[in-house]
C-alpha cells in the first residue's frame, strides 16, 4: 500500500486524476444540495398555492350558502303570495301554471 502511495505521488498523471475524481464527488454533493434546495421550494409554493386555493373554496362555499338561503327565502316568500292571491276564485288557475314556472 505504501509503495502505491509513492507511485501516486511519482506520476503526476495519477494526483490530477485523484483530485478530479476529488473535485466531480464535491461538485456532485453541491448538485444534489441545489436541486432539494429548488425541490423544498417548490414544495413549499405548492404548499402555498393549496392553502391559498382552499381559503378562495371556503369563501366561495360561503357565498353558496347565502345564495342558497336567500332562494329559500324568496321560494317562501312566493309560496306566501301565491296562497294569499289563492283565495281569488278568478286568478288560481293563472297562479298555479305561474307557480309552476317559479318554483
Amino acid at each position: 500500500m505504501l509503495r502505491d502511495l509513492i507511485l501516486i505521488k511519482e506520476h503526476p498523471l495519477c494526483v490530477s486524476a485523484a483530485f478530479l475524481m476529488f473535485v466531480c464527488f464535491l461538485s456532485s454533493i453541491l448538485l444534489l444540495y441545489i436541486g432539494l434546495v429548488v425541490l423544498s421550494f417548490q414544495a413549499r409554493n405548492t404548499v402555498n398555492k393549496l392553502a391559498s386555493l382552499q381559503r378562495q373554496r371556503r369563501r366561495i362555499q360561503k357565498e353558496v350558502d347565502r345564495c342558497s338561503a336567500l332562494i329559500e327565502l324568496c321560494r317562501s316568500r312566493i309560496d306566501e303570495v301565491f296562497d294569499q292571491l289563492d283565495d281569488d276564485p278568478p286568478m288560481r288557475g293563472v297562479l298555479i301554471i305561474r307557480r309552476s314556472q317559479i318554483i
